[in-house]
């Protein structure tokens, strides 16, 4: 006798169809899940990386070079002149140096042939007014406080040393015959801080004042 196949019943076959089908859901979901817990690892990575080299340039990075000094603006060139009691004599080896500026300054700074010379201004100080030459107490009076400076440098070098001249008479006369040179810079400081430097080459005279 033939024996008929045996046949699920509906609603056995529907409840393995619906479990095999969350199943795959769930195997979805984790896939999914991996995917983006993956990709925001990724990310963060690669924002760490960003940022820490972000501060190592930083970092890395010189500071702002300090800005160079402008130029400094005369009003006119700059004197030396040969400050002795005796006129047209270099015995006491001391010269002047004076220099006019185009705007105030609070502060000068001057060499000649490297060495130091001490700037007054007048307008500073009484003192200083009373001892300055006629034409320092001229300006300090009419000019702009800080656009005018002298100063004196002893010894000069007049006799053996850099601003060494040629007597026209003798070992000491010189009326400027026999020139020499020498270099000025100036390094000014203005009220804000700011700052302005000039180099110059000055024909040295044979009178102050």
């Amino acid at each position: 006798m033939a024996v008929s196949p045996t046949h699920p019943r509906p609603r056995a076959v529907l409840k393995a169809l619906i479990e095999e089908a969350r199943r795959r859901a769930r195997k979805r979901r984790l896939i999914y899940a991996a995917a983006a817990t993956t990709l925001l690892l990724t990310i963060a990575v690669v924002l760490a990386l960003t940022g820490d080299s972000g501060r190592i340039s930083d970092h890395a990075q010189p500071s702002p070079a300090t800005s160079a000094p402008a130029h400094l603006a005369l009003q006119r060139a700059p004197y030396i002149g040969v400050s002795c009691r005796t006129p047209n004599s270099i015995a006491c080896d001391r010269v002047g140096l004076a220099i006019w500026l185009r705007r105030p300054v609070a502060r000068l700074t001057a060499t000649i042939n490297s060495r130091t010379v001490a700037m007054g201004l007048p307008c500073g100080s009484a003192r200083y007014r009373e001892t300055c030459s006629s034409y320092c107490r001229h300006v300090a009076r009419d000019q702009p406080c800080g656009t005018y400076f002298e100063g004196f440098l002893r010894p000069a070098g007049l006799l053996d040393g850099p601003l060494r001249v040629k007597p026209d008479r003798g070992r000491y006369y010189w009326i400027g015959k026999h020139d020499t040179v020498g270099t000025v810079r100036l390094l000014a400081t203005y009220r804000d801080g700011e700052t302005a430097t000039v180099t110059k080459r000055v024909r040295v005279s044979a009178g102050w004042g």
